[in-house]
């Protein structure tokens, strides 16, 4: 009886292994696809950018706050921040993959590749840094050219409720 209930036991944990070893297959594919377009996108270069900027933040607030620092200790800073966040990049595209991962199904992840291996795909990942650099620019402007309406919009609503 003991040996039936085993076997019994093995069958089912066996079954359920191997549906487990099934249901992550897609997930690591998935995961290596988006890796793959971050990849091609160079989402991962933005990543080192980001961290840049971040080490950028960070010697400027040491600066106004450590003013006796010398330009030895500073650089000596710089490294080590430098390094911790190189060292936790992998991290960081990590947290970028679990978003991909939330929002994109793999089959769009297959096609977005598809698109970004074509010339057309090429070009557009070369032409996007100056696409949202402009656009940025053109925001800050659009934003602008309407604060004179804003504020008479704001001034006149607050001149109601007196």
């Amino acid at each position: 009886m003991k040996k039936g209930i085993f076997t019994l036991a093995a069958i089912i944990l066996s079954g359920v292994l191997a549906t487990s070893s099934f249901a992550t297959t897609p997930d690591a594919a998935k995961r290596a696809d988006i890796a793959h377009l971050l990849e091609l996108t160079n989402a991962t270069a933005m990543g080192q950018q980001f961290a840049n900027a971040t080490l950028a933040e960070i010697m400027q607030i040491l600066k106004l706050h450590r003013p006796d620092l010398d330009a030895k200790g500073l650089d000596v800073i710089v490294a080590d921040i430098s390094d911790v966040l190189n060292e936790n990049m992998g991290s960081f595209n990590e947290l970028i993959i679990n978003i991909y991962d939330q929002h994109i199904s793999h089959e769009d992840v297959k096609a977005m590749i598809a698109f970004y291996e074509t010339d057309a795909g090429k070009r557009l990942i070369e032409l996007m840094p100056t696409l949202i650099q402009e656009g940025m620019v053109a925001g800050q402007q659009w934003a602008e050219s309407l604060q004179p309406q804003l504020q008479a919009r704001i001034t006149k609503r607050l001149a109601a409720t007196e």
